[in-house]
C-alpha cells in the first residue's frame, strides 16, 4: 500500500490509486463484497483465508468441483 500512496503523491494518473482501492482489488473477499453491493454479476464465490485442508475440500464440494483459484 505504501507503493500505491507514493504513486498518488507523485501525481500518477490511474483509476483507484488510493490504498483502499488497491486493497479491495487484491483481497478477494473485499472485492466480492464490493461487487455484490454494487450489483456487479459474478460467479458463486467463497473466500477462504488461512483455512486448513478440510474447509477447503468442503468449499470445493459446495461449488460443484468447478472452481478457479
Amino acid at each position: 500500500m505504501a507503493f500505491q500512496r507514493r504513486l498518488l503523491e507523485l501525481g500518477a494518473r490511474s483509476l483507484g490509486l488510493n490504498d483502499q482501492a488497491w486493497k479491495v482489488a487484491t483481497e478477494k473477499d473485499l472485492m466480492v463484497e464490493r461487487f455484490a453491493r454494487e450489483g456487479i454479476p459474478q460467479m458463486d464465490t467463497l473466500t477462504l483465508s488461512g483455512a486448513s485442508r478440510w474447509p477447503c475440500v468442503e468449499a470445493f464440494e459446495r461449488l460443484g468441483r468447478d472452481v478457479g483459484a
